[in-house]
């Protein structure tokens, strides 16, 4: 990966079962992120921006399902990102793989 992290091992993931139901899945996933223009500058690339913003957008947290992302990683930007007047920030959307945890109480 582009920051410096691993890849999990394939063979461990989704094994873990409790009643019937997988407690840990990796999935791939697609959201958008917000840029700020303080981060658009020369010298460095969008990609590690995403990289930096999305760790910061969507690991350690709880989607709607109530499922904790544990991590996320190979965040790639999915089209062109969008500009809306008078907020000069980046809208883009970005697909990545996350480690996600299923507490099981469904």
């Amino acid at each position: 990966m582009r920051d410096g992290r691993r890849l999990p091992p394939p063979s461990g993931f989704g094994k873990v079962r409790v009643g019937g139901k997988e407690m840990y899945t990796l999935e791939t996933r697609e959201s958008t992120i917000r840029i700020p223009a303080e981060y658009i500058r020369r010298g460095r690339r969008l990609e590690d921006h995403i990289d930096e913003l999305a760790h910061d957008a969507f690991e350690c947290r709880f989607d709607e399902d109530e499922n904790f992302t544990l991590l996320t990683f190979d965040h790639e930007a999915v089209g062109r990102g969008k500009i809306i007047h008078g907020d000069g920030a980046i809208y883009q959307n970005v697909r990545f793989k996350a480690l996600v945890f299923h507490n099981g109480q469904q």
